[in-house]
């Protein structure tokens, strides 16, 4: 079937959905979605000419076609510098301009005409892609670097054309060329080095696989990603990536989750766990119920978390723009003047020729993407380690922040509960099994974590829970329950035992008022009117957290905890980490702390798991949740960590530290190249071709500067005192 090409200005119906180039992904007026030829359709005639030539679409298929277009031009350019070489010549060894052999007059014609020829070629393929940013500019009243360009270009050519028609004066086709040759190729890198800087959003994209083993009556039917719904099962052989989030229904497996969590070790994943579209199965088949379809699964969220913030702009790019809507208007009304100033003093040759060094100078391409590049590299790098932004601002706040809380349970700690010791009563004939066994059988009954830490640690140590019936509940009490020989056994709180008539006798009674005052969690279990065994938890801080917090210190930063803890578990855990901690706070206690600090005039940033903690975080000049895991798009955390790595706060804290510093380089620089190049350019010390060689290296040094970024050393310090950190365990509750 012949491609069909339809024009942009074609009618359509607006109710129907429409096609899509099948170069640039723009809809297509006059195809709808549901044509036999909406597969195969473009918007023009240049994206269908340049989808023959590079079979490829989207940015890298712009980038092979701008190549090509470059290609042709350097071949074009390269003979307009022969002919005007001799042109040159010419009118070095024959000054008057008289030629009197006619072979060399018509040879002299000859190359002028054919520098026009080639020239104009050129124009068309490099300078109307820039002329047509330059009206639409216009359109929308804006004056911007294409509009200097096209003006410049435009006057260059137009000049010359006067000239090779008068057959009188000199051309100034060389200058045509180069000038849009460089600019070209400047923009030409930078979009390639854009590509690079997204090549972290783009390698996210590609992970989903395009089909997808499909279990249906059973048999498996490969079928596209696409048309999977949830509730589907789909078969993961070893070696392949899953399709969709859902849950593990059938088989085990080890799963390498870095790209969604972060962590670098694979997960071993049984049924009931959830695995993340994108992930990559390891030694196992697994069958997995579609929970999540392609555009609502975890990758998607961050592809497109880090989309939305690389379309933001902060507020250095805002400044930037701010300048640039004043500079660029300024820079006409000099080229102007320059140009009036020059041809009265010395013709309309040099005024000319002034006025386009003016414009090309002080085209502020280099302007435009010191921001943008420095933070295109950055939220790359952030991608890689599990880390998404959600907002450009956000990202330059952290640089300025310096105070940062951080929430205790889940964050800090691992949010798990760990048998620290167990005390039996002296004076009972009870061993550790059985007190064991009978608080295992009731914590069965119970999804309090505490309770879950007994039963994790009979079933580690081989003790099997008794059995029990008539189970009761009592909330933010304990539990109770009825065993085979019509014994009553408690557990819970140490006061909710005593009220039940179970008393502690003096050992135990000591022992709890012990690991009271020193901040710990513990829970009792009684029974025939005593309390026979007291639990006694501690939680494990996170692994590197002590080495985090340390680096955080070290940087300047002034860091603290809040927690819902009791003072004395508060105690303790400033003593373990040597930070100040705020404890007894409920929710809305933690959000006023936060909100005290930031009306204070200061900027703080919290740091907590982005459930118990969306207040604070929201209240906070910038929120960081831990573990978003796939629920990567909560509205209140302005950065997500996809694992719970705490070495990721730091190096974030690192990394928009030396973004905003090289920002700051790159505008500096900047600023600096236009203000000396304008003035050399207004007195004639710098013409066009040398402006527009100035500004290709201003523009290729601001993009060197930013790809440092993605090579830049961060969070180093936190080595050595990670490896003491693993082993670090707090007494505080769970």
């Amino acid at each position: 079937m012949t491609p069909t090409v339809v024009s942009r200005s074609s009618p359509h119906t607006k109710s129907q959905p429409l096609a899509e180039c099948v170069y640039c992904d723009l809809p297509v007026p006059g195809v709808h979605a549901d044509s036999p030829d909406a597969h195969d359709v473009y918007c023009c005639f240049g994206c269908r000419l340049a989808h023959r030539v590079t079979n490829e679409k989207g940015s890298a298929g712009e980038s092979t076609w701008q190549l090509t277009l470059i290609g042709i031009a350097i071949f074009l350019s390269m003979n307009v510098m022969v002919f005007n070489w001799v042109l040159y010549g010419q009118e070095v060894f024959n000054p008057g301009g008289v030629v009197e052999s006619k072979v060399a007059s018509a040879g002299v014609t000859i190359f002028r005409y054919l520098s026009m020829l080639f020239c104009a070629v050129v124009v068309a393929i490099l300078g109307w892609p820039i002329a047509q940013n330059g009206v639409l500019a216009l359109r929308h009243r804006q004056i911007n670097t294409d509009v200097l360009l096209a003006i410049g270009v435009f006057a260059a050519f137009v000049y010359s054309y006067v000239s090779v028609i008068r057959e009188t004066g000199s051309v100034y086709f060389d200058s045509v060329c180069m000038i849009l040759l460089l600019v070209t190729i400047g923009r030409s890198m930078e979009a390639r080095a854009r590509l690079s800087a997204g090549e972290a959003l783009r390698s996210l994209e590609k992970l989903v696989p395009k089909e997808a083993s499909l279990l249906r009556d059973g048999e498996v039917i490969e079928t596209p990603t696409a048309d999977l719904n949830v509730g589907d099962v789909v078969v993961v052989k070893p070696g392949m990536r899953c399709p969709a989030d859902g849950e593990i229904i059938d088989g085990q497996s080890v799963i390498d989750e870095q790209i969604i969590t972060g962590e670098s070790d694979p997960a071993h994943k049984k049924v009931g766990d959830v695995a993340y579209a994108g992930s990559l199965n390891g030694d196992g088949t697994l069958q997995v119920r579609v929970g999540a379809i392609a555009d609502s699964s975890a990758l998607q969220h961050i592809v497109d978390a880090l989309a939305e913030a690389r379309r933001g702009r902060g507020r250095h790019q805002r400044i930037a723009d701010r300048v640039a809507s004043i500079f660029v208007p300024a820079v006409v009304v000099l080229s102007i003047a320059t140009f009036v100033w020059a041809t009265r003093q010395w013709g309309w040759q040099s005024g000319i020729m002034r006025s386009l060094a003016v414009l090309l100078i002080a085209c502020p391409c280099a302007l435009g993407v010191a921001t943008p590049m420095a933070i295109w590299v950055a939220m790359g790098r952030a991608a890689k380690s599990g880390i998404v932004i959600r907002s450009v601002e956000a990202f330059e706040n952290l640089a300025r922040v310096r105070n940062v809380l951080f929430d205790k349970t889940g964050t800090l700690t691992t949010g798990k509960a760990r048998i620290e010791a167990v005390q039996v009563a002296a004076d009972s004939e009870i061993n550790r099994e059985t007190v064991f066994a009978r608080a295992a059988a009731l914590g069965q009954a119970t999804t309090h974590h505490l309770a879950t830490a007994i039963c994790e640690q009979a079933a580690k140590d081989r003790i099997s829970p008794a059995t029990v019936s008539n189970v009761q509940t009592f909330p933010g009490q304990g539990v109770s329950a009825q065993f085979d020989d019509d014994l009553t056994v408690w557990l819970g709180r140490d006061a909710f035992l005593e009220e039940n008539g179970q008393r502690a006798d003096a050992a135990l009674a000591q022992h709890i008022a012990e690991a009271k005052d020193a901040g710990a969690s513990l829970t009792c279990v009684g029974w025939s009117g005593a309390i026979q065994g007291v639990f006694v938890f501690s939680e494990d801080l996170r692994t590197g957290a002590k080495g985090s917090l340390s680096h955080l210190r070290e940087s300047g930063l002034d860091l603290g905890v809040l927690t819902g803890d009791h003072q004395g578990h508060g105690r303790r855990m400033q003593e373990a980490l040597g930070i100040p901690v705020h404890a007894g706070l409920l929710p809305s206690d933690k959000t006023n702390h936060v909100g005290g600090i930031t009306q204070s005039g200061r900027r703080v940033a919290m740091v907590g798991d982005g459930i118990n903690d969306a207040p604070a975080l929201a209240t906070a000049t910038v929120g960081i949740a831990m573990g978003c895991g796939a629920d990567v798009s909560r509205e209140s955390a302005d950065a997500c960590l996809m694992s719970n790595d705490l070495a990721a706060v730091p190096l974030l804290f690192d990394l928009s530290k030396a973004t905003v510093k090289v920002i700051k380089q790159n505008l500096f620089w900047a600023f600096a190249y236009n203000v000396c190049g304008l003035g050399l350019a207004a007195t004639g010390q710098l013409g066009p071709v040398s402006a527009a060689v100035a500004m290709l290296a201003s523009s290729l040094l601001v993009v060197a500067n930013s790809m440092r970024l993605g090579k830049m050393p961060l969070g180093e310090s936190m080595t050595t005192t990670d490896q003491t950190s693993k082993t670090s365990q707090l007494a505080i509750a769970g």
